[in-house]
């Protein structure tokens, strides 16, 4: 303090003297430009050239410098942190190494990371193909199942047609075709019988041969033949249609609902299927959300850089092993600024902007 009070005390009284000086000289020249209005214009220009400039004096403040202590820090700092527990496997930067947003600045050990990405990526495939394979047999069955429909439908119509006509019986037409053809084979018949009574006297007269006659037999055993069968269909045509005929077409008709009952029930099991297929879609969704999150789990392996700037603290090395939340990398950008405590007493002194 001491030698402070002696150094500004040494300063004014050089600025007093200095003044003192300047004052005489002044003094000086007015008195001897008032002897001298006589000298030429010339030697008053030469006079002129010892003339001095006069500086009004004036009080001001030195500046007072200032020390404190304190750190210099960045505006931005940023620490990368681990979200996974697993090994430091490699750190590809050091301290003061510029970095760039995105890069990769580490990587942890991923084996079983990647092991997951491969069975979501199989789990998928094979919920893809469950999925292709269970909509194409719903589409086969859909086919099948209106082609089996329309079959037994079909069926079941010519069912119900053929029960119609048996209880209906024979037509009037057909009666009359049946009484018809019974009149023709008696005529048939009579005329072999008289052929035949005619060649067996011829035979017993020895006019005509064996043979003659036996033509004749046989003839007339086909016309009794025709003759008994169409008297057998006038009596089927007249009596109608027998219960058994029509308890054997309701048969029919029975067997064929049952068909089209049967290819109708498949439908319902179209539908099964078709829940089944809607099923293993849903399983595809679910696959590729397994996916995304073993790809988000693969991808907390690699520590990247979350901003520009310089690597100022590395805080891990290969082999390390590291937990979620634990510092891997601190990165700093922007300007750099004093963080330094001012005592009580001068901080009011100090302005913003000040130097």
């Amino acid at each position: 303090k001491y030698g402070g009070l002696q150094m500004r005390f040494n300063t004014k009284l050089l600025w007093i003297l200095t003044i003192t000086v300047i004052a005489i000289l002044s003094i000086w020249l007015i008195l001897s430009s008032g002897h001298k209005k006589e000298k030429t214009t010339e030697k008053v220009k030469a006079n002129a050239e010892f003339a001095v400039k006069i500086q009004t004096v004036s009080l001001e403040t030195l500046p007072e410098l200032l020390e404190f202590s304190g750190t210099i820090m960045p505006t931005e700092e940023s620490t990368v942190s681990s979200k996974i527990m697993s090994t430091v496997q490699s750190v590809y930067v050091k301290e003061g190494d510029s970095v760039r947003q995105g890069q990769i600045l580490a990587k942890l050990e991923n084996s079983d990371l990647q092991a997951q990405v491969a069975q979501a990526e199989a789990a998928l495939k094979a919920a893809m193909a469950n999925t292709s394979r269970a909509y194409t047999d719903v589409s086969v069955k859909k086919t099948q199942s209106s082609t089996d429909i329309a079959s037994a439908e079909a069926n079941y119509r010519a069912a119900l047609q053929q029960l119609s006509l048996v209880k209906e019986g024979p037509r009037t037409q057909e009666k009359e075709q049946a009484r018809l053809a019974v009149v023709q084979a008696k005529a048939q018949l009579v005329n072999a019988e008289t052929e035949l009574t005619r060649m067996k006297n011829l035979y017993q007269q020895d006019a005509i041969a064996k043979r003659n006659l036996d033509t004749a037999q046989m003839t007339y055993d086909v016309a009794k033949a025709s003759y008994d069968s169409a008297v057998k269909q006038e009596e089927i045509a007249q009596e109608g249609s027998r219960k058994q005929d029509i308890a054997a077409a309701e048969e029919h008709v029975r067997q064929a609902k049952e068909a089209v009952r049967a290819a109708k029930t498949s439908v319902s099991q179209i539908r099964m299927t078709q829940k089944d297929a809607e099923s293993a879609a849903a399983q595809i969704a679910q696959a590729k959300e397994a996916l995304k999150y073993a790809k988000v789990m693969l991808s907390y392996s690699y520590i990247k850089s979350t901003t520009n700037g310089i690597v100022t603290l590395r805080h891990v090395d290969p082999g390390d092993t590291v937990s979620p939340g634990f510092p891997i990398i601190t990165i700093e950008r922007g300007k750099a600024q004093l963080d330094a405590e001012i005592p009580a007493d001068i901080v009011n002194n100090i302005k913003k902007g000040q130097t």
